[in-house]
């Protein structure tokens, strides 16, 4: 499972709240 952190990206902002994309 090396690429299981390449399909999920997390983008977390510094207003607190984070998207999953």
């Amino acid at each position: 499972m090396v690429n299981f952190s390449v399909e999920i990206s997390f983008q977390c902002f510094i207003d607190g709240h984070c998207l999953l994309s």
